[in-house]
């Protein structure tokens, strides 16, 4: 069985619906913590990476930090 690219993306198409729901779970103060739960080099990282990207201005300093926590993540 052949192996995917594990080397995320930071350009990937997010689905609306995922947007949303992580606009609305980053912006509730009572979560704490959120799990993105998929198989093997399904593209968590790649939506997580794409997602912070394009809403980087919107979420300044909370995006900057975990964009550096996903890259640290990866080595």
């Amino acid at each position: 069985m052949k192996q995917g690219n594990l080397n995320a993306k930071d350009d990937a198409y997010v689905p609306l619906i995922y947007s949303q729901k992580l606009d609305e779970l980053i912006s509730d103060p009572n979560i704490k913590n959120i799990a993105v739960t998929a198989p093997y080099d399904s593209g968590k990282t790649t939506i997580l990476k794409s997602y912070f990207k394009k809403r980087e201005l919107r979420y300044k300093l909370g995006i900057r930090y975990t964009n550096h926590l996903i890259i640290l993540l990866q080595i």
